[in-house]
């Protein structure tokens, strides 16, 4: 009777512990839910405020570095309205910038040029999430035509950026720029230009990116665009200056 006792005993404790294990699980999933929605309310409330602040042209800068802060986060690498958001966010703060640049007021030329890279790089990034296939396998590219026929028009900038830092002898930085403003050839974003073919400007680039590699001391930088197919090698160094030393002789850039 008493080992009967103990089995049942025993059964009953098991029993026990998988109801109580059970009811942990639960409350660990809701939880585990609440704890979503939180976070879900938390990131919808964030970027509505972005979206707020950047329709009232206010804190452009702090919108900017919500949406980036969000995107440190893995789970919201693909969340394309995050990337739409900063998007708006850094254009508004490069249209406020130009506008000071036209009317003649304080304003510092690098953080323009710094806009232009960092509006297309957020737009290219934008357009890699826009280009996944959704749950019925398909590609709507919502963002793809209305970004590059805006910044189609600014890209020149990049360009221009590279010179502006040639001439303040910061190398690094121009050929940051240079590289960008060739990269854009390859970017889907900017596929129906076809810069490759289009874009008589780009051997140019390709040529100052060899020279701020060349003047940096590193032979990566410096070989980079000789031996991608983009015009450069040694036939477009003899067309834009016949050697390295060319960017020196000619005073950097007149």
């Amino acid at each position: 009777m008493e080992f009967v006792s103990f089995r049942v005993f025993f059964v009953s404790m098991g029993m026990m512990d998988n109801i109580f294990n059970n009811k942990m699980k639960r409350l660990y999933s809701i939880l585990f839910m609440l704890l979503l929605f939180v976070c879900a309310s938390a990131q919808k409330k964030e970027i509505s405020n972005a979206r707020d602040n950047i329709k009232k042209n206010r804190n452009l800068e702090q919108a900017e570095k919500s949406m980036n802060d969000l995107l440190k986060d893995s789970a919201n690498r693909y969340n394309d309205r995050i990337w739409s958001t900063m998007f708006d966010a850094i254009f508004k703060q490069y249209v406020q910038g130009n506008e000071k640049l036209y009317l003649r007021q304080n304003y510092d030329t690098t953080k323009l040029f710094n806009l232009t890279m960092k509006m297309i790089r957020t737009a290219e990034s934008l357009d890699s999430v826009d280009a996944r296939p959704n749950k019925n396998g398909k590609i709507e590219l919502k963002h793809r035509k209305k970004h590059a026929d805006l910044l189609h028009k600014y890209r020149p900038n990049l360009y221009n950026g590279g010179l502006f830092f040639v001439n303040k002898q910061k190398y690094a930085e121009a050929y940051k720029y240079f590289d960008a403003y060739i990269d854009c050839a390859n970017q889907p974003l900017f596929t129906q230009f076809d810069y490759n073919a289009n874009d008589k400007r780009i051997p140019e680039a390709a040529y100052w990116a060899v020279y701020c590699g060349y003047k940096m001391k590193d032979p990566k930088a410096t070989f980079h665009h000789c031996i991608e197919g983009y015009g450069t090698l040694l036939h477009d160094v003899a067309i834009f200056g016949r050697d390295l030393s060319f960017g020196e002789r000619y005073g950097e850039i007149h």
